[in-house]
């Protein structure tokens, strides 16, 4: 009687800690999760306020080709105003 005992007691033990176990593994699964969507709630509301970074980069881009276009268009004024002048001569 008392071996059979000490086995249902080894099991209850045993069944205790498996649901201890499964439950904090919950616990922290679910702690994990609230973490990441409070951090890819960041992110949208980056991405809503300033745009994502591709976007952002591309404006970055074409406002440096439209400085670029200025400063050659400018350039090509210089050179057709000193070929003019050259002309005249």
């Amino acid at each position: 009687m008392a071996k059979n005992n000490r086995k249902t007691t080894i099991a209850i033990i045993s069944l205790i800690i498996s649901v201890v176990v499964i439950i904090a593994a919950i616990v922290k699964g679910y702690t994990k999760m609230e973490v990441g969507a409070e951090g890819h709630v960041a992110a949208i509301e980056t991405i809503k306020a300033e745009g994502c970074l591709p976007a952002r980069q591309s404006k970055t881009d074409i406002q440096l080709v439209q400085k670029d276009i200025e400063v050659m268009q400018k350039d090509i004024g210089d050179i057709k105003t000193g070929v003019d002048e050259l002309l005249k001569r």
